[in-house]
């Protein structure tokens, strides 16, 4: 009897604490003028792809009430993953597992083309890595540290293809970045080139 009471206490509680919440959000989740703000969307025009391209930015916490600079993390298909990203990012520097850092995320025009390293007959626009890293070495990272406070350490990130190309900048050209985070790249593509070229690098 005393332990179904004590259950029944527990629930109770946890029904009282959930109304609570879901009662006091608007006064304690939301900032005066009801917005929620992550970032902001820049757009610039790009000579070597020649085209626009558009960017999401995430500025850590402290970035307006100091005059700090802070790391960059790169981040590839940004439109699909910047707002998880910069939560996770913005939750590891607040509990102090990694530094404060800006988070760039690059949304897409043509990922085929970009993602790349070489051209296949079944993706007619493919074969475009290079380009585009030249976007990013020569006008992306240029364009960042004119406008944000930057630490030269930049990080590129990139999931499924965009792992592919993450890896095929590091083996190309290793010092664009000062890290890389690979997450399930496709390294299956155009017969495994990557995985037979980092043989021929490594071994």
């Amino acid at each position: 009897m005393k332990k179904t009471k004590s259950l029944e206490s527990i629930k109770t509680a946890l029904i009282c604490i959930t109304v609570a919440i879901f009662l006091n959000t608007n006064t304690l989740a939301q900032p005066v003028d009801n917005r929620v703000v992550i970032g902001e969307k820049v757009t610039f025009k790009s000579n070597i792809l020649d085209e626009n391209r558009t960017i999401l930015v995430y500025l850590p916490q402290s970035y307006n009430q100091t005059d700090f600079c802070y790391p960059v993390m790169y981040l590839l298909d940004g439109g699909f993953h910047f707002h998880h990203t910069s939560g996770i990012v913005g939750f590891m520097s607040r509990a102090g597992i990694i530094p404060e850092m800006i988070v760039i995320g690059i949304t897409n025009v043509d990922r085929n083309r970009d993602f790349s390293p070489t051209r296949t007959e079944q993706i007619p626009t493919s074969g475009g890595a290079e380009k585009f890293l030249s976007f990013l070495s020569d006008e992306l990272i240029p364009f960042v540290d004119r406008n944000y406070r930057t630490l030269p350490y930049e990080i590129l990130v990139g999931h499924s293809f965009g792992g592919t190309f993450a890896t095929y900048t590091l083996l190309n050209r290793p010092e664009t970045f000062n890290a890389y985070i690979a997450i399930s790249p496709y390294l299956q593509y155009d017969d495994a080139d990557l995985v037979k070229k980092t043989k021929i690098h490594y071994y």
